[in-house]
């Protein structure tokens, strides 16, 4: 689960940072 995380973070910025 937490290497889905990460890869999800390596395509995309931190949603949570953009708002």
């Amino acid at each position: 689960m937490e290497q889905a995380q990460l890869h999800n973070f390596s395509i995309m910025p931190p949603l949570n940072s953009i708002k």
